[in-house]
Formats: structure tokens, C-alpha cells, sequence
């Protein structure tokens, strides 16, 4: 009994090591005017989530968003867009998505802010 119980201890502990080792941290700076893209592949139905944290300017604050490839062409191009996950203007957030097989884009945009430029921290757990 008490080697099943340390197995299952021992499996789970496993688990968690791995999950934990899924996330993926990175220090982004943006420009005033201008943003940071990550285009992703999804190979099956899954979740995209992560969490980010802005610190520059007045506010702190930069925009998210999750799009396709049809609305990150548009916003590309200045136009509207429809997006799978927009945070609005926020300093601190979190997003979970879940998202069909196809081509996504991940975009922290800075364009409305004429004088900042911002850090942000991204975390993607995969």
C-alpha cells in the first residue's frame, strides 16, 4: 500500500514538474506607436493562455489581442478587426482562450500611445 501511495505521490509530483515547465516568460518592449506580434499555429481544438503585466507611460497600459489571420490583417492595416480574446486598455491581466485548428496572432498593442513606449511581461502557458 504504501509504495502504490508514494507512486501515485511520486506520478503527480511529475506532473506537476511539467506543467509548470510549460509556461513561457518573456520581457517585451514596445515602442510609442507601434506593437509586438506572436503568430501561432494551432494544430487541433485547444487553450491559449497566459498573463501579462505593462509598466510605462501614464497608465501602465497596453491593449491585447488574439486574432486570426483575416483580423490581424486588418488590424495590420489600421482597420477593425474582430479578435478572440481584447483585454481594452489594462496595466495587469489574464486571458484564456480556447481556439479551433488554424492560424492565430497574439498582439500587445502600444499604436495609441504617442509618447510611451512600454515594458510588458508575457507568460504563455502552453
Amino acid at each position: 500500500m504504501k509504495k502504490v501511495i508514494f507512486a501515485l505521490f511520486f506520478m503527480l509530483c511529475l506532473t506537476f514538474a511539467a506543467n509548470a515547465q510549460q509556461a513561457k516568460e518573456q520581457a517585451i518592449a514596445i515602442g510609442a506607436g507601434e506593437y509586438w506580434v506572436y503568430g501561432f499555429q494551432v494544430t487541433s481544438t485547444a487553450n491559449f493562455a497566459g498573463r501579462f503585466r505593462a509598466r510605462g507611460g501614464a497608465r501602465n497600459d497596453v491593449e491585447i489581442y488574439i486574432l486570426d489571420s483575416d483580423g490581424y490583417e486588418n488590424f495590420r492595416n489600421g482597420n477593425s478587426s474582430e479578435t478572440y480574446y481584447n483585454s481594452g486598455r489594462k496595466t495587469v491581466g489574464n486571458f484564456n482562450v480556447r481556439l479551433g485548428k488554424g492560424q492565430y496572432y497574439l498582439v500587445i498593442n502600444n499604436r495609441f500611445s504617442t509618447f510611451s513606449s512600454k515594458a510588458v511581461e508575457l507568460t504563455l502557458y502552453q
